[in-house]
């Protein structure tokens, strides 16, 4: 049976915005447009850094007098913009106007780069050639990955599930679930098993593949009555698939779908209730959904800035795949999916046993003979974060290696038809992505250098590069993130893009030359990382850059003051200006990158949920009531009513009201907070029906559920900023 066409309605908490908002933002974009094609009077400054400060008086070397207009002008129409398309909602014809927009200032842009080339060497016109050569490509693809947004709706797909749910189908797959492990923690896989026992679900049958081959696993398999596949399991197997294992494990079983987990992951009890209503339609093979962390990522950690910041791959699992799910090109992740058994068989069978991320090849191919593979953007499970700078960096070139051997492999074929355009173009940007290490290290490299010789990269002035350069960088910051829907940083983007450069052109050399090469793992063995690391083997280019910036600094503005210094060739020329402002620029990204890569400790083993709930802490004889500030799957922060005394007692019970949770607590410390008691609580080891009932409370529905983090532009500059003022990983001793 088909998939039912999902309601075109919008979600019941949007509400439609006046129409004075819509007209506004008509006429800005109007007005932006008669700006790109009014060229304004080009003003000169008088050659060297001094024209910096002529634009601080509004006056040019000569004295000549700066129109306010032509010089802020086009910036302020930018920001107004800006500050309009925030609160409109997203529609087809808006995003198609602000798509025209941002392309008409980028042209605009680069027809005034074009010139701005220096004509007076052959070496300063080859470097600004070569830079606007590389310009042009980095817009080229960023804009190539956002044409599709006109189609971008993460609604779509969660509309159908509802639809499928209202429905109710009788007649319910049974299902196999798949706990994948290697050397992980068993608390990990003690985790996973009991939220895979607590889903929501009749006819399912656990199964733990042990690809080490533990005995303490095998006990705690049986112990929770779940199935457990050995490496012994594959040897018959061996050479057939890409993980002999994982074929041994559903050969053994028989339910018609597969549902496959690793076991840093937990997925909720809605899980199979909102999935396999899809398998209806018989084109379906597999449904894949997003992974989300439990903790943010190390690099926001170090930043102080996880309350604000989305994941490292957000951008790609809230828009990216959204959008290649139209075009039937969904790529397939590791870590949480449910998949037809023979399509899983078909996955394994197909794809090299020596090449790594078997679920994107194997999804691809299942593409190409014609299947459907669906994308749910909708968070129903949860996992372990990379927890250091080495595990964040293999689990980007990974994916980046996946997207590659994809294109290589023969990318994907859509099922449907009429959208082979434009899932070309978004293939496309995603293969030039590869180029985009190269790009970065380019913008790096070459303002560095062309400071150092004295040549401009952008021979003009720093009120030419106001009129043109600056409304540009505006709408890169901000149209970008409201056409996906808040999931895109520019100025993150840039630290990512930093923090991978040198690592992922390795990997593409690596891939390109033997694509054949196994993967090294990506996730970590252990949760907590008890000591500060440094990572100099990792974070080196970063210390060589900003030695090299603080040395033609000092070369070029420091030690022409001292008497007797011969000054470099060309201390002063038109563009200098501009050459400082973007190496300064690149230092600061350079000191957020260094910092990033400096992993901090992990000593707690689950995330604090802020989840208040009133209860009562029993400590012997004292007995005190109050509420939880927060919630953690180690232990609970628990707030005493005001006059409640301090319990002298440190082993009870946390009895929390409107749940049968009785935890049982050690108090580790114990906080004034007024004229109140704050009682820092840790548990003691909890069964595991306890263990469910805890994990239900943490992430099993309503308000608590984890949502797509979103960041806007302002919010993304201000944690940077905060982050480089505390420098946590610098300056603090663990």
């Amino acid at each position: 049976m088909p998939l039912p066409e999902p309601d075109s309605r919008a979600p019941r908490s949007f509400q439609r915005p006046p129409r004075w908002q819509w007209i506004l933002a008509a006429c800005l974009g109007l007005l932006l447009v008669v700006l790109v094609l009014d060229r304004p009077e080009h003003v000169s400054f008088d050659r060297g850094i001094g024209d910096g400060l002529a634009v601080l008086f509004l006056q040019s070397g000569q004295g000549e007098s700066i129109s306010w207009l032509a010089l802020l002008g086009p910036s302020a129409i930018a920001v107004a913009l800006a500050l309009v398309v925030a609160v409109l909602p997203r529609r087809p014809w808006s995003t198609v106007l602000m798509l025209l927009i941002l392309a008409a200032t980028t042209l605009r842009y680069l027809h005034w780069r074009g010139g701005t080339l220096d004509h007076r060497s052959s070496l300063g016109f080859s470097c600004g050639a070569l830079m606007l050569a590389v310009e042009i490509l980095y817009l080229f693809i960023q804009g190539l990955a956002l044409v599709p947004s006109p189609l971008f709706d993460p609604w779509r797909r969660r509309r159908q599930a509802d639809q499928l749910a209202i429905a109710g189908v009788d007649d319910r797959p049974s299902v196999d679930i798949l706990i994948l492990t290697g050397h992980e923690e068993q608390r990990l896989i003690r985790r996973a098993l009991i939220a895979c026992s607590n889903i929501d679900y009749s006819e399912t049958t656990i199964s733990v593949v042990d690809r080490v081959g533990r005995d303490s696993v095998r006990s705690l398999a049986e112990s929770m009555g779940a199935r457990y596949v050995e490496p012994s399991s594959a040897v018959s197997f061996v050479g057939q698939a890409a993980d002999p294992l994982v074929l041994a494990a559903i050969e053994a079983g028989s339910s018609e779908l597969v549902a496959v987990f690793d076991s840093g992951y937990m997925p909720f009890a809605n899980f199979l209730r909102r999935t396999t209503g899809f398998f209806s339609d018989q084109r379906v093979a597999m449904v894949q959904t997003p992974l989300t962390h439990f903790r943010s990522e190390f690099y926001n950690r170090n930043l102080g800035a996880d309350q604000v910041m989305p994941g490292d791959r957000d951008i790609f699992f809230h828009y990216g795949e959204v959008v290649l799910d139209r075009f039937n090109s969904v790529q397939g992740c590791e870590g949480s999916y449910l998949v037809r058994r023979q399509a899983l068989r078909t996955m394994l069978q197909s794809t090299s046993p020596d090449s790594g991320g078997w679920e994107s090849l194997g999804a691809a191919r299942l593409q190409r003979q014609g299947n459907t593979i669906v994308y749910l953007d909708e968070i129903l499970s949860i996992g372990e974060a990379p927890r250091t700078f080495t595990d964040f960096l293999r689990q980007q070139i990974d994916h980046r290696q996946a997207q590659l051997q994809i294109a290589l492999d023969g990318g994907t074929a859509p099922a449907g038809k009429g959208l082979a355009p434009l899932r070309t173009g978004y293939r496309l940007s995603q293969l030039l992505d590869q180029l985009t290490p190269l790009l970065r290290l380019s913008f790096i490299v070459l303002p560095m250098l062309a400071l150092l010789l004295g040549i401009p990269l952008i021979q003009a002035t720093l009120s030419d590069y106001l009129i043109y350069g600056v409304p540009l960088i505006i709408l890169l910051h901000t149209l970008p993130a409201w056409l996906t829907d808040q999931h895109f940083s520019r100025f993150w983007k840039e630290v990512s893009e930093t923090l991978t450069s040198v690592a992922a052109i390795e990997r593409l050399y690596t891939t390109l030359v033997n694509s054949g090469r196994r993967r090294p793992p990506s996730r970590s063995t252990t949760v907590l990382q008890p000591d500060q690391s440094i990572n100099l083997s990792l974070a080196w280019p970063f210390l060589l850059g900003l030695g090299e910036l603080i040395t033609i600094l000092l070369l070029r503005y420091i030690l022409p003051l001292v008497p007797g210094f011969n000054p470099l060739l060309n201390p002063g020329y038109l563009g200098e200006t501009l050459m400082l402002l973007w190496n300064l620029h690149n230092g600061w990204l350079m000191i957020v990158c260094l910092i990033c890569a400096i992993d901090q400790p992990v000593r707690r083993q689950g995330d604090r949920v802020p989840i208040q709930r009133s209860g009562h802490l029993v400590l012997g004889s004292f007995r005190g009531g109050g509420f939880t500030c927060d919630l953690s799957e180690s232990g609970a922060a628990f707030q005493l009513n005001p006059g409640v005394p301090a319990p002298s007692e440190d082993q009870g019970w946390l009895l929390l009201e409107d749940t049968n949770l009785r935890l049982p607590v050690e108090v580790v410390r114990r906080l004034g907070q007024g004229n109140a008691i704050r009682v820092a609580l840790r548990y003691a080891p909890l069964d595991a029906s306890t263990t469910g009932d805890l994990l239900k409370l943490l992430y099993g529905g309503g308000v608590d559920l984890p949502k797509a983090r979103q960041i806007g532009a302002i919010n993304a500059f201000f944690s940077l900023l905060g982050g480089l003022w505390g420098a946590n990983p610098v300056v603090r001793r663990y």
